[in-house]
């Protein structure tokens, strides 16, 4: 729950604003004047301020001077960052908007207020907007009460904001953050380096072009504002300035800056679906077109009358492996593209133990059809637990122990072992006694749509695509998959995934 202090020297008024700030995620105290709102604050941390202007004894100017002080920051709650302060004032000047705002306020609300409007300015700085929420601003700013107020207005915003007291300080963070820095505030006057070196400096010495650099300069000369052009600066705006000017200027350049962004992603997404397509239509014209035509061909020789009593379950046996393979070449399309389109998988608090022996146990009998050796080590006693998708490690653990079988020979042997791999991993292995995969093989394995796939011993052909769905399983629970393997002498499988550390 977010805590506001009201400060008015006016009981009707404090009445009035706890009654419009009522809310369910807002506590609301009070403050008859300055001074009792500087003994709150000192040993109370509140959220945001609503700050008379007009008070006897200590005004509200005044009163915002004490809260930011550095003597009384120091020894408050707050540290370094005072909470910020929305002005109240019946006073409704250009002039007294300027002043407030050059005090650094985060608003400026006029008495009497239209209903919902204090509200809806605190809600604004107690939870800021998600407009901008994925943008990083820079503020140069030497001045501590206007940088802490560009810091409030940005913030509220809902945009990450870092602060440097002086040029050279901005330029050394920008240099460093170069890629997370997508708009830059700096004054004109500052020590050590000013606002036009360090534009010149990041446009010249540094070759950035894109990022928007918004000066702020108290002179009004057309020169001096010619010159901040020239150095590179994208826009300019006169000191002391009204918060709704700044916002008004920045949402120009910020709306382009994500308008640029968008269309950017959805060019990006235009050539990814390019590319699936061309690789769907490449897969569709080669591997399907066999299996369809072994179908259509024993549909017409059935329909001529050319097949014999003694050829009928040879061909149905044909259909069915040529309907097979192609349901899991679909199968596998579909997974495909879903998990191109997938951010993320849910995942929860598994035992990758018990996971791996139901998978073991589907598959005993189709060994022991092949008379295959299975044999298999799980460490008991030891913590195998991971956060991970039951589904998806289901498929990963069933893909490595069907492939095993696959390509192993009749008495052949195929050993699983799943054990802890130092403090903070776990690691699957599945070794097999097969046919092996030929050395060129091995560095494409796992790419989509390669024509690494072989035969099975019995003839069998696999869809191309199992073992790149099982890397990118592997990778979204932050895992790895490498592969050692020797032509006729077997294949092992590694998977290395990280371990559920307790507590």
């Amino acid at each position: 729950m977010k805590k506001i202090l009201v400060v008015d020297d006016s009981s009707t008024f404090r009445a009035i604003a706890l009654n419009e700030l009522k809310d369910d995620d807002l506590e609301v105290f009070e403050a008859v004047d300055g001074k009792h709102a500087l003994q709150l604050l000192a040993v109370n941390e509140f959220d945001l301020v609503t700050l008379d202007v007009e008070m006897p004894v200590l005004n509200g100017y005044e009163t915002f001077q004490k809260l930011r002080s550095k003597e009384f920051l120091e020894n408050s709650p707050y540290k370094d960052s005072a909470p910020p302060v929305i002005f109240v004032t019946g006073y409704d000047t250009m002039d007294e908007r300027r002043k407030g705002f050059d005090f650094g306020a985060a608003d400026f609300i006029t008495k009497p207020f239209v209903k919902g409007e204090l509200l809806e300015s605190a809600k604004r700085f107690l939870y800021p907007r998600n407009r901008f929420k994925e943008l990083t601003a820079l503020v140069a700013e030497d001045s501590q009460p206007v940088r802490m107020l560009l810091t409030d207005i940005l913030n509220a915003e809902g945009m990450k904001v870092i602060a440097a007291e002086n040029g050279k300080i901005a330029f050394d963070v920008f240099r460093e953050k170069i890629n997370e820095i997508d708009i830059v505030l700096s004054d004109l006057d500052m020590p050590e380096m000013d606002g036009l070196e360090l534009c010149k400096k990041i446009r010249f010495d540094l070759n950035h072009k894109g990022v928007p650099i918004f000066l702020l300069s108290a002179s009004t000369d057309k020169n001096d504002i010619l010159e901040l052009f020239r150095s590179g600066g994208t826009d300019y705006l006169s000191k002391p300035f009204p918060k709704e000017e700044l916002l008004a200027r920045l949402n120009v350049h910020l709306n382009s800056l994500l308008l640029n962004r968008e269309l950017n992603r959805k060019v990006d997404e235009l050539k990814k679906l390019g590319k699936v397509r061309d690789e769907f239509l490449a897969v569709c014209s080669h591997d399907m077109r066999g299996p369809i035509g072994n179908i259509k061909n024993i549909a017409l020789m059935i329909k001529d009358g050319l097949i014999t009593g003694e050829e009928v379950d040879a061909f149905i046996s044909t259909i069915a492996d040529s309907s097979d393979f192609l349901l899991a070449l679909i199968n596998d399309l579909l997974d495909m593209g879903k998990m191109d389109g997938e951010l993320e998988l849910e995942k929860k608090e598994l035992n990758l133990a018990e996971i791996a022996r139901k998978s073991i146990v589907s598959l005993k009998e189709i060994a022991a059809s092949k008379k295959i050796d299975l044999r298999v080590e799980i460490k008991d006693d030891a913590d195998l637990m991971v956060n991970g998708n039951s589904v998806a490690l289901t498929r990963i653990i069933n893909n490595m122990l069907t492939n095993a079988v696959k390509f192993t020979p009749e008495d052949g042997n195929i050993e699983v072992s799943l054990e802890p791999l130092g403090d903070r991993e776990l690691q699957l292995k599945v070794a097999d006694t097969g046919i092996g995969i030929p050395e060129d093989k091995i560095p494409v394995l796992f790419e989509k749509y390669t024509k690494s796939s072989r035969l099975g011993t019995g003839g069998k052909k696999g869809t191309g695509l199992g073992l790149s769905i099982v890397k990118k399983l592997i990778e979204k629970h932050g895992g790895t998959i490498r592969v050692e393997s020797e032509l006729e002498k077997g294949t092992t499988f590694k998977v290395v995934l990280p371990r559920l550390i307790p507590g």
